[in-house]
């Protein structure tokens, strides 16, 4: 029995990022292609995100989380039963004297949330070994599950996300969403918010500051206040001396145009793009062009 893991479909430039507010909390931006999302546009994912915030110990990322945090995200975790139930992409807690049994069965992790509390992801679980596992379920050494695939997709626009994939992680969640009438999104609200001060060095790399308060945004367009980058454009575009721009929805309401910078562009940031204006043409309403 094989559970390979598989990923929803995504577009290939879609990309994730870490932002940090005023009070240092630190939420996951998800980026479209469309954009804008911040220069670079790379294709990172969210999972390879997440996999950057701690040090790597016998190359498993460790989690940086403090005790509420762990405990928090140990919360949704349900009782196993069957093998079954261990689906690929999952949050699992095994007795720490059995990790090692467990992995030769044939389980891979590629996160570690608490090794002293034997607590992981499940990137998959190709089964050599059946009934071990089963004896370990049986004896109680597996003592939760829960599906948690933390792969880049995005969820239903404006749906009810208290089942959101990444709730029950310590930082907040925006989703940008292809419709121009809103910003990207708050779509998780941590219990715990997890502080700059907990991510390593390479997990800041991938990291812009916003002047605002997550707590008090339930959207945000990061291009008005970081210099930003389009795979494609989808909006209405105009250009200004030189200057891209492309019509978004405001984080504090009304439309504008923010500078972006193409992803084909190979003329780098320029004095010139550097000190246009990020805004112009506000508006209480999208200005419908034809």
């Amino acid at each position: 029995m094989i559970i390979d893991k598989e990923y929803p479909a995504t577009h290939s430039m879609d990309t994730a990022w870490f932002a940090c507010d005023l009070d240092g909390n630190v939420a996951i931006f998800q980026f479209e292609e469309d954009g804008p999302g911040p220069i670079p546009f790379t294709d990172i994912h969210t999972d390879e995100l997440i996999s950057l915030l701690g040090e790597d110990i016998e190359g498993l990322p460790m989690m940086p989380f403090n005790k509420a945090q762990i405990e928090e995200l140990k919360s949704s975790l349900k009782i196993v039963h069957t093998i079954e139930e261990i689906s690929f992409g999952c949050n699992i807690l095994i007795n720490p004297a059995k990790v090692k049994e467990f992995v030769k069965a044939g389980a891979r992790f590629d996160l570690c949330y608490s090794m002293e509390e034997g607590f992981y992801h499940l990137e998959y679980l190709e089964i050599k070994q059946e009934e071990v596992i089963e004896q370990m379920i049986k004896n109680g050494d597996i003592l939760g599950a829960q599906e948690c695939d933390i792969e880049l997709y995005f969820t239903d626009w404006r749906k009810d996300c208290s089942e959101h994939r990444l709730a029950h992680f310590p930082f907040y969640v925006y989703e940008q969403s292809r419709c121009i009438n809103y910003p990207p999104e708050r779509v998780v609200v941590p219990k715990y918010p997890m502080k700059v001060g907990q991510m390593s060095e390479r997990a800041k790399k991938y990291m812009f500051s916003l002047p605002v308060r997550f707590e008090e945004k339930e959207g945000i367009e990061p291009s008005e206040f970081i210099d930003s980058q389009c795979w494609s454009f989808c909006n209405d575009t105009k250009e200004v001396n030189g200057i891209m721009y492309m019509q978004v929805a405001l984080t504090d309401g009304g439309f504008g145009y923010v500078k972006v910078m193409p992803y084909s562009s190979n003329q780098g940031v320029s004095e010139e793009w550097k000190s246009a204006p990020r805004i112009i043409n506000k508006s209480d309403k999208y200005i419908d062009v034809e």
